[in-house]
């Protein structure tokens, strides 16, 4: 659930009132709201109303993530999966971050959790997670596990998708 201030942080946003939108992301960030820590990391992250830091970016993602944060936990994954210069490219912890959101149903995190797993080549884990990406709604994860399946040498799989 958002707090308050997330909310009028976002409406904010949507009126190009930046500024506003930081005041109450700072405000959220005081009493805790995890969608508030998570927003000022990606504002450090893209150097969106912040100057870019990405070692300010990292800590508000950790910050967030620890709080149970499935978007903070998918924003370390990202960060742990391209490295920079904060973190070293790491695609075990990629993994471990984004299964943590992918658990919470964070769809973006499902969908990359499954390509997470061809890259580490534990297809059996890749499948799995391209079959939840689809029953999440995403069309083209049939494509990709028929790909996946074929690429294995296991044609009638392949053909059932």
């Amino acid at each position: 659930m958002n707090s308050i201030y997330y909310d009028l942080a976002e409406k904010c946003i949507a009126q190009a009132n930046f500024q506003e939108a930081l005041a109450y992301y700072l405000k959220g960030e005081e009493i805790g709201d995890v969608n508030c820590i998570n927003a000022l990391g990606y504002c450090y992250d893209e150097g969106f109303i912040l100057k870019k830091d990405e070692q300010k970016a990292f800590t508000y993602y950790q910050k967030a993530a620890s709080l149970g944060s499935a978007k903070a936990q998918y924003n370390l994954s990202m960060m742990y999966e391209s490295g920079n210069s904060v973190v070293s490219k790491d695609l075990t912890l990629a993994i471990a971050w984004c299964k943590q959101a992918a658990m919470q149903e964070e769809f973006n995190a499902i969908k990359r959790l499954a390509y997470l797993y061809k890259e580490d080549e534990q297809f059996d884990e890749a499948i799995y997670w391209y079959q939840r990406s689809y029953e999440a709604g995403n069309s083209v994860a049939s494509i990709l596990i028929a790909k996946l399946y074929d690429n294995m040498d296991d044609v009638s799989h392949a053909y059932h998708w």
